[in-house]
């Protein structure tokens, strides 16, 4: 079966006039037609624990901003994104603290166990009947955090690439996040630059007609990709992998031999480029 491909970017906006919360329509009943939606069970409820039809699930803080988290729900197959506004803004901050300390809790990285019974019909689906929220104290990762701050880097050299796109392709498959945290992390990369992002590789876009395979371009978008070194090392703190963006075979940016170093809180530090090259 083909890898899930699915439009990422800018759903709300399509989606608002649905409201509420629950299980969302098929294209059938009046669901979105056109670009491939999220998978079903982004929008179901979760499989009821209690009699009150809630369960509890855990998610990865992929973002905190203006008061709204962006998870990544953990242990699915599917790509499943969420966001949550927790009620009361953050936990309080300790006596003497800066207020920005209050939104410690909210670290990107961190997991949170939730307990929730329905979603609303957006992308990402917003968290509804939400009864607890508590952030654990083990699993914290922040490579999705890592890897946003590669591909912005991305952006930012030789813009000539990117400029003037409407489609913005990102490929994450090639490292060690999950589909739901590669999701999270493309459609907020999106988010930042006004575009809809399209999770899948460079064989996946070009089936789906965006990639010219041929002439080995993409008139209207650009592919962002990162690609992690599996081989194993003596050192298992150190990430390596490298990057690119491509938009022609004679039009790519690429950092090679990149390298990060996890800390002993699994904090994975600032990445150095071991060479970059441009074609």
């Amino acid at each position: 079966m083909k890898k899930w491909i699915a439009f990422l970017g800018l759903y709300f906006c399509l989606c608002l006039a649905l409201g509420g919360c629950g299980q969302a329509p098929s294209p059938a009943e009046g669901g979105t037609g056109g670009a491939a939606s999220p998978p079903a069970s982004m929008f179901s409820s979760p499989e009821a624990s209690s009699d009150s039809g809630s369960a509890s699930d855990t998610f990865r803080i992929i973002r905190y901003q203006d008061g709204v988290l962006l998870l990544a729900r953990q242990g699915g197959a599917a790509a499943e994104v969420y966001t949550l506004t927790p009620e009361g803004g953050t936990e309080p901050a300790p006596d003497g603290a800066a207020p920005e300390e209050a939104d410690r809790s909210w670290r990107p990285g961190a997991l949170a166990e939730i307990t929730w019974s329905a979603a609303e019909e957006t992308f990402p689906a917003r968290l509804c009947g939400v009864t607890a929220v508590r952030v654990l104290d083990s699993g914290f990762d922040d490579l999705c955090r890592l890897y946003s701050d590669v591909l912005e880097d991305l952006w930012t050299v030789d813009p000539g690439l990117n400029g003037g796109i409407s489609e913005l392709g990102v490929d994450l498959s090639r490292t060690g996040l999950s589909a739901s945290e590669q999701a999270a992390v493309a459609w907020a990369f999106g988010e930042r630059h006004g575009l809809p992002a399209i999770l899948g590789t460079f064989e996946e876009l070009a089936e789906q007609g965006l990639v010219d395979r041929d002439n080995l371009y993409w008139e209207n978008g650009c592919l962002f990709s990162i690609t992690e070194d599996r081989t194993p090392s003596p050192d298992s703190g150190v990430i390596r992998f490298s990057a690119e963006k491509w938009r022609s075979g004679d039009g790519a940016y690429f950092f090679s031999d990149c390298t990060a170093v996890r800390d002993s809180g699994n904090s994975c530090g600032p990445y150095t480029v071991g060479s970059s090259a441009i074609s």
